[in-house]
């Protein structure tokens, strides 16, 4: 992949953001995509040196590396070791290299582009770099840390107002341990946006020094990145895509004659069942599933009383779930689906299961 000519690309002194020439994917407003960082040429082979004895055993050192990228969009927060090095050097430790480098990334979780922020996604790249003579910090392992913070956070394959506090404390404690890990004898930071609509593909090169006791210098390449977002799709509850290239809306796929927002309502609600178990929170001992939130509503048992009576409210119904599920953060075709599948899902009698399905506020439109 190339840089575009006539962009000129943003320096910093260990890092290089430019525009890739060929076109991403555009995503539109109210579909999800999701973030993916690909890895692209390996960085420059780089060695291992130990300072002299006579060195280590006068004065102890620790030289430390960390690059961040921060990524930010609606409710949507990451953040991403790409490389890690420290370097350690005394008579108590002797000679001690960590070096990480974090490769393709895929399993960020898809997130809905909204209006709210125009369909605009944030980054900085982040370059904590240190030298200093204590040496009783021990190693540390972004790669270990962002595993284990991931593990334990409450999370599921969507970002929702259910998990957007609890994905950003994880990014902030990402970037806390960078910060831990060195005095920020120099930060580097370089602030970038990207808009979803227009298909942008960034690639992020990053320097730095071939030996850990020159930190300041950035004459290596310790690697590659493209950072780009997947294929958008319309609803979180189908595998059905829009087309790779599109203006402002979901455009179909060549060959189909069907729009994909279609497709994808007719395809999710073949399965009730799946849809109203999807997970919106995923953590240890605490499963909520689309079911459980939509019953912990304050209309939820008033409502379902309703549909018995004489006087159903269907459409009403329908509005109300296409709210609550509009108040944490999924689009409301989304809330369609869920709608419909309720009314399939054989909790309520025929009568109202047919008043549902006949209702426009409750099925696709």
């Amino acid at each position: 992949m190339h840089a575009k000519e006539d962009i000129p690309s943003r320096l910093t002194h260990f890092t290089e953001i430019s525009e890739i020439g060929e076109e991403g994917t555009k995503v539109p407003l109210n579909t999800y995509t999701r973030l993916e960082v690909i890895s692209g040429e390996a960085g420059q082979s780089i060695g291992y040196a130990k300072r002299p004895l006579l060195f280590r055993i006068s004065i102890g050192k620790k030289y430390l590396t960390n690059i961040l990228l921060h990524a930010e969009s609606g409710r949507f927060t990451a953040a991403t070791p790409l490389v890690s090095r420290e370097y350690v050097s005394s008579s108590e430790r002797g000679e001690s290299f960590v070096r990480e480098v974090s490769y393709d990334a895929y399993d960020f979780p898809l997130f809905l582009v909204g209006s709210q922020n125009g369909g605009v996604a944030s980054f900085s790249i982040t370059i904590d770099t240190d030298e200093t003579s204590d040496t009783s910090i021990t190693a540390i392992s972004l790669g270990a840390v962002t595993k284990a913070l991931n593990t334990v956070a409450p999370g599921s394959g969507v970002v929702t107002a259910l998990t957007a506090d609890s994905t950003a404390q994880v990014a902030s404690e990402i970037d806390q341990a960078a910060g831990k890990a060195s005095s920020t004898s120099v930060r580097e930071k370089s602030d970038f946006d990207v808009k979803l609509s227009e298909g942008a593909q960034l690639l992020l090169r990053v320097r730095g020094p071939e030996l850990e006791t020159n930190e300041l210098n950035a004459d290596k390449v310790l690697g590659e990145w493209t950072i780009r977002f997947s294929q958008a799709q319309p609803s979180i509850f189908s595998d059905v895509k829009c087309a790779e290239n599109i203006g402002e809306r979901c455009a179909a796929v060549d060959g189909s004659s069907i729009e994909p927002a279609l497709a994808a309502y007719q395809q999710a609600i073949s399965d009730p069942g799946t849809v109203l178990s999807y997970e919106l929170i995923d953590k240890i001992g605490n499963v909520g599933t689309i079911s459980a939130f939509l019953s912990q509503q304050e209309w939820w048992a008033d409502g379902l009383s309703a549909l018995a009576s004489s006087d159903p409210g269907y459409g009403q119904f329908c509005r109300s779930i296409r709210k609550a599920v509009g108040s944490i953060g999924l689009n409301d075709l989304d809330g369609r689906i869920i709608a419909t599948s309720f009314a399939n899902s054989g909790v309520v009698d025929d009568d109202a299961m047919t008043g549902l399905l006949e209702s426009s506020d409750c099925k696709y439109q």
